[in-house]
């Protein structure tokens, strides 16, 4: 006795079946695809069997009516959903503070600080020709450190290493002042 050859589809086939099987129950097929899919229909008989198993799912869901949550449960979800968003939000605020005070609010404290050392300079009276002079300078100063600045929150992101803040922005800074605060 021999036993009869399965007609086993290639499993590229039956991956693009399966891709389509849903479409083809709903009649949603294109033109190009329902001829292939009816090509391995007529060569595989186990694929008819599997359309014909799928069919019965969706006319078993299709007669079934939409289940709705009693209100009761309902009501108790929302009211723990709200409770725990609100326990949440000290944790979420802190986060939130961490992130902009991690990266996004150093670029901004310095020029603050910038800001701050070339206003104080200009406000300490001095004589006005050596006034103007420290002036100029301390501006040039404070231009560069801010070009300076300019330069390293765009090629790094908005972080700027220690190694580079002391020399090229808290010495030209510290100059100023001190040579606004000699005078």
């Amino acid at each position: 006795m021999t036993m009869p050859e399965l007609n086993i589809p290639d499993p590229e086939d039956l991956l693009w079946f399966d891709d389509r099987v849903e479409a083809f129950i709903d009649g949603d097929l294109q033109s190009e695809d329902a001829e292939r899919f009816h090509a391995l229909l007529a060569s595989h008989a186990m694929l008819s069997a599997e359309v014909e198993m799928a069919r019965s799912i969706t006319d078993a869901f299709s007669s079934q009516s939409d289940a709705s949550c009693p209100d009761a449960v309902t009501r108790n979800v929302m009211a723990h959903v709200r409770k725990d968003w609100i326990q949440s939000i000290p944790a979420r605020l802190k986060d939130g503070w961490r992130k902009m005070a991690g990266a996004g609010l150093r670029p901004a404290l310095a020029m603050a600080l910038l800001l701050i050392v070339v206003v104080s300079s200009t406000m300490i009276k001095r004589p006005a020709i050596q006034q103007q002079a420290d002036v100029v300078q301390a501006l040039s100063d404070v231009k560069m450190a801010l070009a300076y600045l300019s330069d390293a929150g765009r090629t790094t992101a908005s972080t700027v290493r220690q190694d580079v803040i002391g020399p090229l922005v808290v010495a030209p800074m510290s100059r100023g002042m001190n040579t606004a605060i000699e005078n």
